[in-house]
């Protein structure tokens, strides 16, 4: 079985519940939101009998704990292997089961999501769309320390408007599983400023990153960052397409709310939402990561789920319809995905449950 058969099943049985619930008028839950948590407990299911062969970084992983799970040390490695490992085998109860690592794996994404400070509609809807999504797909099978760390880092945003003590907490739990939250949180806290502070606040990092490359002098704070992206650079063209497909999926959580009302124009109502404009910042931030070859996929990987979250807060309740909201995003989603699993020879040739 691949991943096109996955999402194309996970689609139908989400489709065919929701459908069934509406039949049957039930009002709470509502249809769109049964059919969406359908498609993600399958997906979910799915997930924890994936084969470990199925994603590129999914062996090196498995590799790691297999050896840490023999009495091996991997103090060589970042900090961020040692938490990330540590915690795997603790959700596992210490019983350190290599074939057990794709299902705590996907639990420790889908966890913290549960806790977020929203509606119950809205995490699960979260839920459903992040792994009916590439950047979700990636997240849970291929990104491991990226994948535990976007979890705890959107459960510090969905804690902003309590105290920033407590975003400013759980945002260091992140940056622990993986240094690029570090980066990400700086995204989100820069499109938290107004339009006339963020764009010229935008336009001269920008220009600053620019020169610095070309410096002979670097600044500390930045030397890290700067590394990363020319360690990479080499391989601009062949990662092009995810590059694409990873904004495609940010478009469409921004398109979706637009669209929800069509043809009535609702984008004035939408635009004035302060988690909307956030989310919309946050992706004119994402552009110049577009073209930067691995660090620049990887970063939209942190923003996407930020933005993702915002865009389904039920602030816009007011001016969206959050059922057609749901089922574009998702319909948007799927699409991206099948395309993205159809045109990958990787994907094609790789059973997805071994």
């Amino acid at each position: 079985m691949f991943l096109t058969d996955i999402v194309l099943l996970a689609s139908a049985l989400g489709l065919s519940s929701g459908i069934g619930v509406r039949l049957l008028k039930v009002r709470q839950p509502s249809p769109h939101v049964v059919g969406g948590v359908t498609a993600a407990a399958f997906i979910i299911v799915m997930m924890c009998f994936r084969s470990l062969q199925f994603g590129v970084d999914t062996a090196a992983y498995a590799n790691i704990f297999s050896d840490f799970c023999k009495g091996g040390l991997i103090t060589d490695r970042e900090s961020s292997f040692q938490i990330a490992t540590e915690v795997l085998n603790f959700t596992m109860l210490g019983s350190c089961d290599t074939q057990l690592l794709p299902a705590v794996w996907v639990l420790l994404i889908v966890l913290p999501a549960l806790f977020f400070r929203a509606p119950w509609q809205v995490r699960l809807c979260y839920i459903s769309a992040l792994l009916l999504s590439l950047v979700g797909i990636e997240l849970s099978t291929n990104a491991l320390r990226q994948g535990l760390s976007t979890g705890w880092l959107v459960f510090a945003v969905s804690l902003a408007p309590i105290t920033s003590l407590l975003t400013v907490l759980f945002s260091a739990v992140a940056m622990a599983f993986h240094p690029s939250a570090g980066l990400v949180l700086l995204g989100y806290l820069l499109a938290r400023q107004r339009w006339k502070i963020f764009l010229p606040l935008v336009v001269g990092l920008l220009v600053l990153t620019v020169h610095s490359l070309n410096a002979s002098i670097e600044l500390p704070l930045v030397s890290r960052f700067l590394y990363e992206i020319r360690k990479y650079l080499a391989h601009e063209d062949s990662e092009l397409w995810i590059r694409i497909l990873s904004f495609a999926c940010v478009v469409a959580a921004l398109l979706a709310p637009q669209l929800s009302r069509f043809p009535e124009v609702s984008i004035p109502a939408v635009m004035a939402d302060r988690y909307y404009a956030v989310a919309l910042r946050m992706a004119i931030v994402c552009l110049p990561f577009l073209a930067l070859p691995y660090f620049g996929y990887r970063f939209i990987y942190g923003m996407y789920p930020i933005i993702l979250f915002l865009t389904l807060s039920p602030t816009l309740g007011n001016h969206v319809d959050t059922r057609r909201q749901f089922l574009l995003l998702c319909a948007m989603n799927v699409t991206i995905l099948l395309v993205w699993a159809a045109g990958s020879t990787y994907m094609r040739d790789l059973p997805f449950i071994g």
